[in-house]
């Protein structure tokens, strides 16, 4: 069972503010920490672990209770949507970049006939696919960059 979140025990403010402070969000981090711990946290005295005492009896939890070690962090999903946003953002930039050159193409366009602007206007195309292709090479890169490590765990790293 995952801890009880802070804001859900009865405690004084002053106290949920202090362990909010120090990044304590549940109950088992609380547990964790230990009463000492939590003694050596600033704006916060005996008054106020009396106060977390209680409350953790209320729950029929306390100080000396064994929990379970907290959960690892899915290293697989972190990655998954690192690298989506990853790809969104080279899609999104790959899009505005194609909107500038449709832009510079179709003011060539008009001017072309006029001033004959053929090689300019290859030039800039094959600009063009060379910026396409880049980008292609950078998703497939973020995409490929996942090597499977010894376990079989996916963690992103050689």
């Amino acid at each position: 069972m995952a801890g009880i979140p802070l804001t859900e025990i009865e405690i004084s403010t002053r106290a949920r503010n202090a362990l909010g402070a120090m990044g304590y969000k549940t109950t088992d981090d609380l547990i964790r920490a230990g009463e000492d711990e939590l003694m050596r946290t600033p704006n916060f005295g005996r008054r106020s672990l009396d106060d977390i005492k209680l409350a953790l009896e209320e729950l029929g939890l306390s100080f000396g209770d064994e929990l379970p070690p907290p959960e690892a962090p899915d290293l697989e999903r972190m990655f998954a949507i690192l690298e989506e946003k990853v790809v969104r953002h080279l899609a999104e930039g790959s899009q505005e970049l194609n909107r500038r050159v449709d832009d510079v193409v179709a003011a060539l366009n008009a001017t072309q006939r006029a001033n004959g602007l053929d090689q300019m206007m290859e030039l800039l195309l094959s600009l063009r696919k060379a910026i396409d292709l880049r980008l292609d090479d950078l998703m497939l890169a973020v995409r490929l960059a996942r090597k499977p490590s010894a376990n079989g765990v996916d963690t992103g790293m050689e």
